[in-house]
Protein backbone atom coordinates (compact mmCIF):
# COMPACT_ATOMS: atom_id res chain seq x y z
CA UNK A 1 0.00 0.00 0.00
CA UNK A 2 1.94 3.26 -0.88
CA UNK A 3 1.74 5.88 1.75
CA UNK A 4 -0.86 8.81 1.74
CA UNK A 5 0.38 12.06 0.88
CA UNK A 6 -0.31 15.42 2.50
CA UNK A 7 -3.19 16.22 -0.40
CA UNK A 8 -4.67 13.11 0.51
CA UNK A 9 -4.33 13.83 4.50
CA UNK A 10 -5.90 17.23 3.49
CA UNK A 11 -8.58 15.68 1.68
CA UNK A 12 -9.94 13.83 4.39
CA UNK A 13 -9.63 16.32 6.83
CA UNK A 14 -11.87 18.67 4.57
CA UNK A 15 -14.39 15.79 4.12
CA UNK A 16 -14.79 15.12 7.78
CA UNK A 17 -15.96 18.69 8.65
CA UNK A 18 -16.87 20.53 5.22
CA UNK A 19 -17.82 23.72 6.62
CA UNK A 20 -14.91 24.43 9.04
CA UNK A 21 -11.23 22.61 8.64
CA UNK A 22 -10.84 23.19 12.45
CA UNK A 23 -13.16 20.12 13.49
CA UNK A 24 -11.07 17.71 11.34
CA UNK A 25 -7.60 19.40 12.19
CA UNK A 26 -8.53 18.20 15.89
CA UNK A 27 -9.82 14.78 15.51
CA UNK A 28 -6.81 14.39 13.53
CA UNK A 29 -4.69 15.30 16.10
CA UNK A 30 -6.76 13.34 18.58
CA UNK A 31 -6.49 10.40 16.44
CA UNK A 32 -2.84 10.68 15.38
CA UNK A 33 -1.76 11.89 19.61
CA UNK A 34 0.41 14.65 18.17
CA UNK A 35 0.55 18.21 20.02
CA UNK A 36 0.50 20.50 17.03
CA UNK A 37 -0.74 20.51 13.40
CA UNK A 38 2.97 21.07 12.61
CA UNK A 39 3.91 17.93 14.75
CA UNK A 40 1.75 16.16 12.43
CA UNK A 41 2.88 17.15 9.37
CA UNK A 42 6.45 16.06 10.57
CA UNK A 43 4.73 12.90 10.66
CA UNK A 44 4.03 11.33 8.08
CA UNK A 45 4.20 7.89 8.99
CA UNK A 46 0.99 8.23 11.14
CA UNK A 47 -1.05 9.79 7.94
CA UNK A 48 -2.35 6.77 7.16
CA UNK A 49 -3.84 5.87 10.42
CA UNK A 50 -5.50 9.58 11.03
CA UNK A 51 -6.96 8.98 7.16
CA UNK A 52 -8.44 5.80 7.99
CA UNK A 53 -9.74 7.30 11.35
CA UNK A 54 -11.56 10.44 10.04
CA UNK A 55 -13.10 8.13 6.93
CA UNK A 56 -14.42 5.75 9.50
CA UNK A 57 -16.35 8.91 11.48
CA UNK A 58 -17.25 10.60 8.25
CA UNK A 59 -19.20 7.97 7.34
CA UNK A 60 -21.79 8.07 10.06
CA UNK A 61 -23.77 11.63 10.91
CA UNK A 62 -24.36 10.37 14.17
CA UNK A 63 -20.63 9.37 15.09
CA UNK A 64 -19.64 12.83 13.65
CA UNK A 65 -22.13 14.97 16.09
CA UNK A 66 -21.48 12.17 19.04
CA UNK A 67 -17.43 13.57 18.44
CA UNK A 68 -18.06 16.64 18.77
CA UNK A 69 -20.59 16.38 21.44
CA UNK A 70 -17.74 14.42 23.39
CA UNK A 71 -15.05 17.06 22.79
CA UNK A 72 -16.80 20.11 24.04
CA UNK A 73 -17.59 18.04 27.44
CA UNK A 74 -13.89 16.62 27.79
CA UNK A 75 -12.73 20.34 27.52
CA UNK A 76 -13.98 20.38 30.74
CA UNK A 77 -11.65 19.22 33.83
CA UNK A 78 -13.31 16.54 35.64
CA UNK A 79 -16.00 17.86 38.52
CA UNK A 80 -15.28 21.38 37.43
CA UNK A 81 -17.93 21.81 35.07
CA UNK A 82 -20.46 24.96 35.87
CA UNK A 83 -23.90 26.27 34.52
CA UNK A 84 -21.95 27.58 31.84
CA UNK A 85 -20.65 24.52 30.36
CA UNK A 86 -24.40 22.91 30.77
CA UNK A 87 -26.07 25.45 28.69
CA UNK A 88 -23.49 25.35 26.08
CA UNK A 89 -23.72 21.41 25.83
CA UNK A 90 -27.56 20.69 26.40
CA UNK A 91 -28.53 22.07 23.56
CA UNK A 92 -25.90 20.90 21.06
CA UNK A 93 -27.05 17.35 22.57
CA UNK A 94 -30.81 18.26 21.84
CA UNK A 95 -30.13 19.55 18.59
CA UNK A 96 -28.59 16.26 17.63
CA UNK A 97 -31.33 14.30 19.20
CA UNK A 98 -32.47 13.01 15.59
CA UNK A 99 -29.05 11.63 15.04
CA UNK A 100 -27.63 10.25 18.02
CA UNK A 101 -28.75 6.70 18.82
CA UNK A 102 -29.60 5.40 22.94
CA UNK A 103 -26.21 4.43 23.45
CA UNK A 104 -24.63 7.66 22.46
CA UNK A 105 -26.90 9.78 24.47
CA UNK A 106 -26.15 7.60 27.53
CA UNK A 107 -22.47 7.86 26.88
CA UNK A 108 -22.76 11.77 26.59
CA UNK A 109 -24.86 11.78 29.82
CA UNK A 110 -21.97 10.16 31.44
CA UNK A 111 -19.46 12.08 30.35
CA UNK A 112 -21.63 15.23 31.81
CA UNK A 113 -22.05 13.55 34.91
CA UNK A 114 -18.52 12.57 35.34
CA UNK A 115 -17.55 16.59 34.26
CA UNK A 116 -20.46 18.75 36.23
CA UNK A 117 -20.59 18.02 39.76
CA UNK A 118 -24.23 18.00 41.68
CA UNK A 119 -26.13 16.11 38.55
CA UNK A 120 -27.37 13.10 38.56
CA UNK A 121 -27.23 10.66 35.55
CA UNK A 122 -31.41 10.76 36.08
CA UNK A 123 -31.18 13.97 36.73
CA UNK A 124 -29.26 15.10 33.60
CA UNK A 125 -31.71 12.49 31.44
CA UNK A 126 -34.90 14.38 32.65
CA UNK A 127 -33.69 17.64 32.07
CA UNK A 128 -32.35 16.88 28.20
CA UNK A 129 -36.18 15.42 27.60
CA UNK A 130 -37.77 18.44 28.84
CA UNK A 131 -35.07 20.91 26.56
CA UNK A 132 -35.95 18.08 23.43
CA UNK A 133 -40.02 17.93 24.19
CA UNK A 134 -40.13 21.89 24.71
CA UNK A 135 -37.82 21.97 21.48
CA UNK A 136 -39.94 19.82 19.39
CA UNK A 137 -43.43 21.74 21.01
CA UNK A 138 -42.32 24.73 20.09
CA UNK A 139 -41.59 23.73 16.30
CA UNK A 140 -44.74 21.73 15.94
CA UNK A 141 -47.42 24.32 17.27
CA UNK A 142 -47.39 23.73 20.88
CA UNK A 143 -48.22 19.84 21.01
CA UNK A 144 -45.75 16.93 20.28
CA UNK A 145 -46.74 13.76 19.67
CA UNK A 146 -45.50 10.81 22.09
CA UNK A 147 -44.68 7.96 19.69
CA UNK A 148 -42.43 4.73 20.32
CA UNK A 149 -40.16 2.91 17.39
CA UNK A 150 -41.78 -0.69 17.10
CA UNK A 151 -38.32 -1.82 17.61
CA UNK A 152 -37.78 -0.57 21.16
CA UNK A 153 -41.11 -1.95 21.85
CA UNK A 154 -40.51 -5.14 24.23
CA UNK A 155 -42.82 -8.05 23.08
CA UNK A 156 -44.93 -10.09 25.67
CA UNK A 157 -46.85 -13.49 25.24
CA UNK A 158 -50.73 -12.31 25.20
CA UNK A 159 -51.70 -14.32 29.03
CA UNK A 160 -55.10 -15.44 29.29
CA UNK A 161 -56.69 -15.89 33.07
CA UNK A 162 -59.32 -18.37 31.99
CA UNK A 163 -57.74 -20.01 28.59
CA UNK A 164 -59.40 -18.35 25.75
CA UNK A 165 -61.81 -16.26 27.56
CA UNK A 166 -60.64 -14.08 29.52
CA UNK A 167 -57.31 -12.23 29.04
CA UNK A 168 -55.13 -10.81 31.63
CA UNK A 169 -54.14 -6.74 31.71
CA UNK A 170 -57.89 -6.30 29.80
CA UNK A 171 -61.40 -5.26 30.65
CA UNK A 172 -63.89 -8.21 30.19
CA UNK A 173 -67.78 -7.58 29.91
CA UNK A 174 -69.96 -9.75 31.00
CA UNK A 175 -73.46 -8.69 30.33
CA UNK A 176 -77.16 -10.75 30.54
CA UNK A 177 -80.70 -10.08 31.29
CA UNK A 178 -81.76 -9.26 35.03
CA UNK A 179 -81.81 -12.73 36.93
CA UNK A 180 -79.77 -14.86 34.43
CA UNK A 181 -77.09 -15.65 37.37
CA UNK A 182 -74.40 -13.15 35.62
CA UNK A 183 -73.43 -12.52 39.86
CA UNK A 184 -73.28 -16.22 40.40
CA UNK A 185 -71.01 -16.71 37.29
CA UNK A 186 -68.71 -13.98 38.72
CA UNK A 187 -68.31 -16.17 41.99
CA UNK A 188 -67.93 -19.20 40.28
CA UNK A 189 -64.71 -17.89 38.55
CA UNK A 190 -63.58 -16.49 41.80
CA UNK A 191 -63.83 -19.95 43.98
CA UNK A 192 -62.50 -21.63 40.75
CA UNK A 193 -58.90 -19.99 40.62
CA UNK A 194 -58.98 -19.89 44.92
CA UNK A 195 -58.84 -23.70 44.99
CA UNK A 196 -57.07 -23.80 41.48
CA UNK A 197 -59.88 -25.87 40.19
CA UNK A 198 -60.14 -27.02 36.57
CA UNK A 199 -61.93 -24.56 34.13
CA UNK A 200 -64.88 -25.85 32.04
CA UNK A 201 -64.47 -27.94 29.03
CA UNK A 202 -61.03 -28.21 29.83
CA UNK A 203 -57.86 -30.07 31.12
CA UNK A 204 -56.08 -26.90 32.57
CA UNK A 205 -56.41 -25.48 35.95
CA UNK A 206 -57.32 -22.01 37.22
CA UNK A 207 -53.90 -20.42 38.07
CA UNK A 208 -54.32 -19.82 42.11
CA UNK A 209 -55.12 -16.28 42.32
CA UNK A 210 -57.42 -13.32 44.98
CA UNK A 211 -59.80 -11.88 43.80
CA UNK A 212 -61.59 -8.30 44.71
CA UNK A 213 -65.16 -7.19 44.57
CA UNK A 214 -66.66 -4.38 44.52
CA UNK A 215 -70.34 -4.94 44.16
CA UNK A 216 -73.39 -2.47 44.81
CA UNK A 217 -76.19 -4.74 44.34
CA UNK A 218 -75.72 -7.60 46.60
CA UNK A 219 -74.24 -7.89 50.38
CA UNK A 220 -71.26 -9.67 51.39
CA UNK A 221 -72.58 -10.82 54.45
CA UNK A 222 -75.91 -12.70 53.32
CA UNK A 223 -75.18 -13.16 49.61
CA UNK A 224 -71.81 -13.32 48.14
CA UNK A 225 -69.35 -15.37 51.20
CA UNK A 226 -72.44 -18.16 51.11
CA UNK A 227 -72.49 -18.75 47.82
CA UNK A 228 -68.82 -18.41 47.12
CA UNK A 229 -68.93 -20.89 50.81
CA UNK A 230 -71.21 -23.37 48.61
CA UNK A 231 -69.11 -23.26 45.81
CA UNK A 232 -65.60 -24.34 47.67
CA UNK A 233 -64.19 -21.02 47.71
CA UNK A 234 -60.86 -20.72 49.71
CA UNK A 235 -62.46 -17.61 51.61
CA UNK A 236 -58.82 -16.29 51.89
CA UNK A 237 -58.19 -15.28 48.52
CA UNK A 238 -61.12 -13.03 48.05
CA UNK A 239 -61.76 -9.46 49.09
CA UNK A 240 -64.43 -6.81 48.64
CA UNK A 241 -64.43 -2.94 48.32
CA UNK A 242 -66.14 -1.13 50.91
CA UNK A 243 -65.26 2.21 50.52
CA UNK A 244 -62.15 4.60 50.56
CA UNK A 245 -60.95 6.62 53.55
CA UNK A 246 -58.49 9.63 52.99
CA UNK A 247 -55.61 11.46 55.04
CA UNK A 248 -58.03 12.76 57.34
CA UNK A 249 -59.82 9.45 57.98
CA UNK A 250 -62.92 10.48 56.58
CA UNK A 251 -64.51 7.46 54.23
CA UNK A 252 -66.68 7.84 51.45
CA UNK A 253 -67.90 5.90 48.51
CA UNK A 254 -66.11 4.53 45.52
CA UNK A 255 -66.40 4.89 41.52
CA UNK A 256 -64.38 4.70 38.83
CA UNK A 257 -63.70 8.42 38.87
CA UNK A 258 -60.06 9.69 39.28
CA UNK A 259 -59.47 9.43 43.07
CA UNK A 260 -61.10 6.06 43.87
CA UNK A 261 -59.16 4.59 40.99
CA UNK A 262 -55.63 5.59 42.64
CA UNK A 263 -57.12 3.83 46.03
CA UNK A 264 -58.63 0.66 43.78
CA UNK A 265 -55.44 -0.10 42.51
CA UNK A 266 -53.13 0.65 45.68
CA UNK A 267 -55.65 -2.52 46.93
CA UNK A 268 -55.15 -4.53 44.01
CA UNK A 269 -51.61 -4.32 44.39
CA UNK A 270 -51.98 -4.30 48.07
CA UNK A 271 -53.63 -7.78 47.78
CA UNK A 272 -52.25 -9.11 44.78
CA UNK A 273 -55.58 -9.63 42.63
CA UNK A 274 -55.84 -11.26 39.47
CA UNK A 275 -59.46 -10.85 39.03
CA UNK A 276 -61.74 -7.45 40.23
CA UNK A 277 -65.27 -7.72 39.27
CA UNK A 278 -67.12 -4.32 39.19
CA UNK A 279 -70.75 -5.79 39.70
CA UNK A 280 -72.75 -3.63 38.26
CA UNK A 281 -70.35 -0.80 36.66
CA UNK A 282 -73.39 1.27 36.20
CA UNK A 283 -73.53 1.76 39.49
CA UNK A 284 -69.58 2.93 39.56
CA UNK A 285 -70.28 5.53 36.77
CA UNK A 286 -69.08 8.56 38.86
CA UNK A 287 -71.46 11.00 37.27
CA UNK A 288 -70.43 9.46 33.31
CA UNK A 289 -73.22 9.45 31.10
CA UNK A 290 -73.44 6.03 30.08
CA UNK A 291 -75.14 6.64 26.93
CA UNK A 292 -72.26 9.32 25.66
CA UNK A 293 -69.98 7.22 23.87
CA UNK A 294 -66.76 10.00 24.83
CA UNK A 295 -67.76 9.88 28.23
CA UNK A 296 -67.39 6.18 28.47
CA UNK A 297 -64.40 5.75 27.15
CA UNK A 298 -62.63 8.18 28.60
CA UNK A 299 -63.65 6.72 32.06
CA UNK A 300 -63.12 3.30 30.68
CA UNK A 301 -59.26 4.25 29.67
CA UNK A 302 -58.04 4.25 32.80
CA UNK A 303 -59.19 1.20 34.30
CA UNK A 304 -58.03 -0.75 30.98
CA UNK A 305 -54.76 0.97 31.97
CA UNK A 306 -55.00 -0.06 35.63
CA UNK A 307 -55.81 -3.64 34.30
CA UNK A 308 -52.60 -3.53 32.22
CA UNK A 309 -49.76 -2.01 34.78
CA UNK A 310 -51.10 -4.77 37.08
CA UNK A 311 -51.58 -7.78 34.84
CA UNK A 312 -54.92 -8.89 36.12
CA UNK A 313 -58.73 -9.05 34.48
CA UNK A 314 -61.36 -6.49 35.32
CA UNK A 315 -64.72 -7.85 34.60
CA UNK A 316 -67.58 -5.42 34.38
CA UNK A 317 -70.98 -6.48 35.20
CA UNK A 318 -73.67 -5.06 32.76
CA UNK A 319 -77.28 -5.55 32.15
CA UNK A 320 -78.99 -5.55 28.94
CA UNK A 321 -81.17 -3.38 27.60
CA UNK A 322 -85.04 -4.21 26.75
CA UNK A 323 -84.82 -4.19 23.25
CA UNK A 324 -85.32 -7.36 22.03
CA UNK A 325 -84.76 -7.04 18.24
CA UNK A 326 -81.13 -6.03 18.50
CA UNK A 327 -78.00 -8.81 19.48
CA UNK A 328 -75.19 -8.82 20.55
CA UNK A 329 -72.79 -5.78 21.28
CA UNK A 330 -75.93 -3.80 20.72
CA UNK A 331 -78.23 -5.69 23.46
CA UNK A 332 -75.92 -4.50 26.19
CA UNK A 333 -76.98 -1.66 28.43
CA UNK A 334 -75.83 2.23 27.59
CA UNK A 335 -73.36 3.46 24.90
CA UNK A 336 -71.35 0.67 22.85
CA UNK A 337 -68.47 1.96 23.92
CA UNK A 338 -68.55 -0.34 27.01
CA UNK A 339 -68.60 -3.33 24.32
CA UNK A 340 -66.15 -1.82 22.09
CA UNK A 341 -63.89 -1.09 24.85
CA UNK A 342 -63.51 -4.19 26.21
CA UNK A 343 -61.39 -6.98 24.61
CA UNK A 344 -63.89 -9.19 25.74
CA UNK A 345 -67.49 -9.94 26.20
CA UNK A 346 -69.44 -12.73 26.96
CA UNK A 347 -73.16 -12.94 27.83
CA UNK A 348 -74.90 -15.37 30.25
CA UNK A 349 -78.61 -15.97 28.33
CA UNK A 350 -81.47 -18.35 29.71
CA UNK A 351 -82.21 -21.82 27.93
CA UNK A 352 -85.52 -21.47 25.76
CA UNK A 353 -86.72 -25.31 27.07
CA UNK A 354 -84.81 -25.77 30.35
CA UNK A 355 -85.49 -23.13 33.42
CA UNK A 356 -82.42 -24.30 35.12
CA UNK A 357 -80.01 -23.81 32.34
CA UNK A 358 -77.76 -21.14 31.18
CA UNK A 359 -75.47 -20.35 27.75
CA UNK A 360 -72.34 -18.38 28.68
CA UNK A 361 -71.99 -16.93 25.25
CA UNK A 362 -69.16 -15.23 23.45
CA UNK A 363 -70.51 -11.44 22.11
CA UNK A 364 -67.17 -10.44 21.16
CA UNK A 365 -63.60 -12.57 21.43
CA UNK A 366 -60.91 -10.11 19.85
CA UNK A 367 -58.02 -11.83 21.36
CA UNK A 368 -59.36 -15.48 21.02
CA UNK A 369 -58.80 -17.86 18.70
CA UNK A 370 -61.78 -19.92 19.42
CA UNK A 371 -65.18 -18.47 20.20
CA UNK A 372 -67.10 -21.58 21.34
CA UNK A 373 -69.39 -20.88 24.30
CA UNK A 374 -70.43 -22.93 27.43
CA UNK A 375 -73.15 -24.28 29.06
CA UNK A 376 -74.13 -25.04 32.58
CA UNK A 377 -77.21 -25.23 34.98
CA UNK A 378 -77.78 -23.44 37.84
CA UNK A 379 -78.70 -26.48 41.40
CA UNK A 380 -79.78 -25.50 44.67
CA UNK A 381 -77.25 -26.07 47.62
CA UNK A 382 -78.06 -25.24 51.08
CA UNK A 383 -80.57 -22.69 49.40
CA UNK A 384 -77.81 -21.03 47.21
CA UNK A 385 -77.44 -20.41 43.82
CA UNK A 386 -74.92 -22.97 42.75
CA UNK A 387 -73.20 -23.41 39.23
CA UNK A 388 -72.28 -26.86 37.01
CA UNK A 389 -70.55 -26.57 34.31
CA UNK A 390 -71.31 -28.87 30.66
CA UNK A 391 -69.34 -31.35 29.87
CA UNK A 392 -69.52 -29.91 26.44
CA UNK A 393 -69.38 -26.61 24.40
CA UNK A 394 -72.80 -25.18 23.83
CA UNK A 395 -73.66 -24.91 20.39
CA UNK A 396 -75.43 -21.74 20.09
CA UNK A 397 -74.16 -18.34 19.21
CA UNK A 398 -75.25 -15.13 20.77
CA UNK A 399 -77.29 -14.45 17.67
CA UNK A 400 -79.50 -17.55 17.98
CA UNK A 401 -79.74 -17.94 21.53
CA UNK A 402 -81.09 -13.68 21.44
CA UNK A 403 -83.21 -14.39 18.57
CA UNK A 404 -87.11 -13.86 19.25
CA UNK A 405 -88.71 -17.15 20.16
CA UNK A 406 -91.43 -16.48 17.32
CA UNK A 407 -88.02 -17.11 14.77
CA UNK A 408 -85.94 -20.10 13.79
CA UNK A 409 -82.54 -20.18 14.93
CA UNK A 410 -80.12 -20.23 12.28
CA UNK A 411 -79.38 -23.78 13.00
CA UNK A 412 -82.93 -24.92 12.77
CA UNK A 413 -83.06 -22.90 9.52
CA UNK A 414 -79.79 -24.99 7.91
CA UNK A 415 -81.87 -28.63 9.09
CA UNK A 416 -85.08 -27.49 6.74
CA UNK A 417 -82.19 -26.89 4.10
CA UNK A 418 -80.74 -29.46 4.63
CA UNK A 419 -83.69 -31.48 4.20
CA UNK A 420 -84.87 -29.62 1.07
CA UNK A 421 -81.52 -29.82 -0.40
CA UNK A 422 -81.53 -33.57 0.15
CA UNK A 423 -84.75 -34.26 -1.64
CA UNK A 424 -83.02 -35.39 -4.67
CA UNK A 425 -80.98 -37.76 -2.70
CA UNK A 426 -77.73 -36.17 -1.71
CA UNK A 427 -75.97 -32.96 -2.09
CA UNK A 428 -72.37 -32.22 -2.35
CA UNK A 429 -70.79 -30.90 0.36
CA UNK A 430 -69.61 -27.50 -1.29
CA UNK A 431 -72.74 -27.12 -2.67
CA UNK A 432 -74.44 -27.47 0.47
CA UNK A 433 -72.41 -25.03 2.45
CA UNK A 434 -72.53 -22.36 -0.65
CA UNK A 435 -76.28 -22.80 0.02
CA UNK A 436 -76.49 -22.56 3.38
CA UNK A 437 -74.15 -19.49 2.95
CA UNK A 438 -76.71 -17.74 0.36
CA UNK A 439 -79.61 -17.98 3.23
CA UNK A 440 -77.03 -16.13 5.65
CA UNK A 441 -76.28 -18.95 7.59
CA UNK A 442 -72.65 -20.06 8.43
CA UNK A 443 -70.54 -22.64 8.31
CA UNK A 444 -70.94 -22.95 12.05
CA UNK A 445 -74.85 -23.61 12.28
CA UNK A 446 -74.56 -25.51 9.21
CA UNK A 447 -72.22 -27.93 11.42
CA UNK A 448 -74.48 -27.84 14.22
CA UNK A 449 -77.52 -28.49 12.11
CA UNK A 450 -75.98 -32.05 10.08
CA UNK A 451 -74.88 -32.69 13.69
CA UNK A 452 -78.24 -32.80 14.88
CA UNK A 453 -79.33 -35.01 12.27
CA UNK A 454 -76.97 -37.39 12.30
CA UNK A 455 -75.84 -37.11 9.08
CA UNK A 456 -71.69 -37.30 7.98
CA UNK A 457 -70.12 -36.63 4.79
CA UNK A 458 -69.54 -39.51 2.75
CA UNK A 459 -67.29 -39.53 -0.81
CA UNK A 460 -69.88 -39.77 -3.62
CA UNK A 461 -69.92 -42.88 -6.07
CA UNK A 462 -69.24 -41.05 -9.12
CA UNK A 463 -65.73 -39.08 -9.68
CA UNK A 464 -65.11 -39.17 -5.13
CA UNK A 465 -66.68 -35.81 -4.36
CA UNK A 466 -67.83 -35.68 -1.00
CA UNK A 467 -71.67 -35.42 -0.26
CA UNK A 468 -74.72 -35.86 2.04
CA UNK A 469 -77.22 -38.71 1.48
CA UNK A 470 -80.70 -39.02 2.98
CA UNK A 471 -80.70 -41.85 4.45
CA UNK A 472 -84.21 -44.23 4.57
CA UNK A 473 -85.50 -42.92 8.46
CA UNK A 474 -84.38 -39.33 7.22
CA UNK A 475 -86.92 -37.50 5.02
CA UNK A 476 -86.97 -33.40 3.63
CA UNK A 477 -89.28 -31.19 5.05
CA UNK A 478 -88.47 -28.03 3.07
CA UNK A 479 -92.61 -26.64 3.42
CA UNK A 480 -90.78 -22.78 5.45
CA UNK A 481 -89.29 -22.02 1.63
CA UNK A 482 -90.90 -23.94 -0.50
CA UNK A 483 -94.57 -24.65 0.35
CA UNK A 484 -96.73 -24.13 -2.42
CA UNK A 485 -99.89 -21.23 -1.06
CA UNK A 486 -102.21 -24.12 -2.56
CA UNK A 487 -101.24 -26.47 -0.31
CA UNK A 488 -103.11 -26.09 3.05
CA UNK A 489 -103.15 -27.46 6.15
CA UNK A 490 -105.96 -29.96 6.83
CA UNK A 491 -107.20 -33.37 8.47
CA UNK A 492 -106.79 -36.48 6.39
CA UNK A 493 -109.93 -37.57 4.14
CA UNK A 494 -111.55 -40.27 5.12
CA UNK A 495 -111.90 -41.81 1.59
CA UNK A 496 -111.13 -45.26 0.56
CA UNK A 497 -108.63 -46.46 -1.57
CA UNK A 498 -110.03 -47.68 -5.55
CA UNK A 499 -110.89 -51.32 -6.10
CA UNK A 500 -107.42 -52.80 -6.73
CA UNK A 501 -104.79 -49.83 -5.72
CA UNK A 502 -101.31 -51.45 -5.59
CA UNK A 503 -101.33 -50.30 -1.76
CA UNK A 504 -103.74 -52.75 -0.69
CA UNK A 505 -102.31 -55.51 -2.61
CA UNK A 506 -100.80 -58.30 -0.65
CA UNK A 507 -97.93 -58.32 -2.37
CA UNK A 508 -96.75 -55.04 -1.65
CA UNK A 509 -98.09 -54.73 2.08
CA UNK A 510 -98.28 -51.24 4.25
CA UNK A 511 -96.13 -50.90 7.16
CA UNK A 512 -97.92 -49.17 9.89
CA UNK A 513 -97.99 -45.11 10.08
CA UNK A 514 -96.32 -43.73 12.36
CA UNK A 515 -98.01 -41.38 15.18
CA UNK A 516 -98.96 -38.06 13.28
CA UNK A 517 -98.84 -34.97 15.02
CA UNK A 518 -99.69 -31.34 12.99
CA UNK A 519 -96.74 -30.95 10.24
CA UNK A 520 -97.90 -35.07 9.99
CA UNK A 521 -100.97 -34.38 9.16
CA UNK A 522 -100.23 -31.43 6.78
CA UNK A 523 -98.02 -33.82 5.01
CA UNK A 524 -100.65 -36.50 4.42
CA UNK A 525 -103.18 -34.09 3.69
CA UNK A 526 -100.84 -32.69 0.37
CA UNK A 527 -100.16 -36.17 -0.23
CA UNK A 528 -104.23 -37.15 -0.56
CA UNK A 529 -104.01 -33.69 -2.52
CA UNK A 530 -101.41 -35.23 -4.99
CA UNK A 531 -103.68 -37.90 -5.20
CA UNK A 532 -106.52 -35.92 -6.76
CA UNK A 533 -104.11 -33.99 -9.04
CA UNK A 534 -103.89 -34.76 -12.73
CA UNK A 535 -100.12 -35.52 -12.56
CA UNK A 536 -98.37 -37.64 -14.96
CA UNK A 537 -95.23 -38.90 -15.15
CA UNK A 538 -93.08 -37.45 -18.57
CA UNK A 539 -90.46 -40.23 -18.65
CA UNK A 540 -90.00 -43.67 -17.27
CA UNK A 541 -91.13 -43.19 -13.83
CA UNK A 542 -87.68 -43.10 -12.10
CA UNK A 543 -87.74 -40.67 -9.06
CA UNK A 544 -85.92 -38.19 -10.30
CA UNK A 545 -88.51 -37.66 -13.04
CA UNK A 546 -91.49 -37.99 -10.13
CA UNK A 547 -89.78 -34.88 -8.63
CA UNK A 548 -89.75 -32.81 -11.45
CA UNK A 549 -93.27 -33.77 -11.91
CA UNK A 550 -94.36 -32.87 -8.36
CA UNK A 551 -92.00 -29.47 -8.55
CA UNK A 552 -93.65 -28.63 -11.81
CA UNK A 553 -97.60 -29.23 -10.57
CA UNK A 554 -96.40 -26.58 -7.92
CA UNK A 555 -96.34 -28.92 -4.63
CA UNK A 556 -93.21 -29.24 -1.96
CA UNK A 557 -91.32 -32.93 -3.03
CA UNK A 558 -90.14 -32.59 0.71
CA UNK A 559 -93.63 -32.26 1.92
CA UNK A 560 -94.65 -35.24 -0.14
CA UNK A 561 -92.46 -37.40 0.83
CA UNK A 562 -93.04 -36.78 4.37
CA UNK A 563 -96.93 -37.32 3.40
CA UNK A 564 -95.45 -40.72 2.33
CA UNK A 565 -93.43 -41.84 5.48
CA UNK A 566 -96.50 -40.96 7.63
CA UNK A 567 -99.23 -43.06 5.48
CA UNK A 568 -96.26 -45.85 4.73
CA UNK A 569 -95.48 -45.46 1.54
CA UNK A 570 -92.13 -45.95 0.01
CA UNK A 571 -90.56 -44.33 -3.07
CA UNK A 572 -90.59 -47.18 -5.01
CA UNK A 573 -94.60 -47.13 -4.36
CA UNK A 574 -95.20 -43.74 -5.33
CA UNK A 575 -93.36 -44.06 -8.53
CA UNK A 576 -94.90 -47.09 -9.52
CA UNK A 577 -98.20 -45.32 -9.50
CA UNK A 578 -97.31 -42.99 -12.26
CA UNK A 579 -94.70 -45.54 -13.87
CA UNK A 580 -96.49 -45.41 -17.23
CA UNK A 581 -96.69 -42.52 -19.07
CA UNK A 582 -100.09 -40.93 -19.10
CA UNK A 583 -101.73 -43.10 -16.09
CA UNK A 584 -102.57 -40.69 -13.66
CA UNK A 585 -101.73 -40.67 -9.89
CA UNK A 586 -105.43 -40.22 -8.59
CA UNK A 587 -106.04 -43.57 -10.32
CA UNK A 588 -103.79 -45.80 -7.60
CA UNK A 589 -104.80 -43.40 -4.24
CA UNK A 590 -104.03 -45.33 -1.24
CA UNK A 591 -106.33 -45.92 1.73
CA UNK A 592 -105.90 -43.51 4.58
Amino acid sequence: MSTPTKEDLLAAITAYSPADSRPGFAKALEISGCESVEALRAAPEKWAGVIAGLKARTSSPSEQAFDRILDRIEETPDGAGTAKDWNEIAPRITGARDVLSKQQVAALIEAIHRKIPGKTLAGIRKQLDARWHKAAAAASGGYELISVCAADVKVEKLDFLWPGVMPRKYLFLLGGDPGVNKSTCTVDVAARMSREDFWPCSGERAPAGNTLFITAEDRPEDVIVPRLIEAGANLNRVFFAKGKVDADGKESGIDLGPESLVAIEKDIQKRNASLVIVDPVSAYLAGVDSHNDAEVRAMLMPVQEIAARNNCVIVLVLHFNKDNSKSGVHRLMGSVAFGATCRAAYAVVKDRTDPKKRHFLPIKANLAPDTRGFEFRIEDSNGQPKITWGAEFSSLTIEEALMPEDQPSKKDRAGLIIQTALGAGEIERTALFALTKSKGIGAKATYAALNDLGMKAQPSAFGGKWVYRLTESETATDEEFDKPESVPAAPLPAQQADEGSVFDSPDVGQPEAPKSNGHDTEAASALEQLFDADIQCSSEGDADALRKSVKSAGYSYGLIKKGCTVRGVTQAQLVALVKAPGRAVRQQRPAP
